[in-house]
């Protein structure tokens, strides 16, 4: 970055990022917590109306059924990539 001792020169390049940037906060353990709080938060949200609308697309017995069907894929990836592990296959 480089400094101008020009006032006028300062002024109309102020604005555009090269002249006087607000210093860059560090990261502690409280922004970070914060951050993770709200990406946390907003992914929960985000989950809760999507079950929602399952459930007023497709009703309880449809939504549940759909939730089983995941379910069961999930634990036979699951179960298919240990066993791919330990037969030494390079994971997906």
């Amino acid at each position: 970055m480089v400094a101008t001792n020009n006032p006028v020169l300062a002024g109309r390049i102020q604005g555009f990022g090269n002249s006087n940037p607000p210093p860059v906060q560090d990261e502690t353990a409280k922004t970070v917590a914060k951050r993770v709080v709200n990406n946390v938060g907003g992914m929960l949200g985000e989950e809760v109306m999507l079950t929602v609308q399952d459930f007023k697309e497709k009703g309880a017995v449809g939504a549940v059924k759909d939730a089983v069907a995941d379910a069961g894929d999930i634990l036979i990836d699951g179960v298919a990539g240990v066993f791919g592990w330990i037969r030494g296959d390079p994971p997906p």
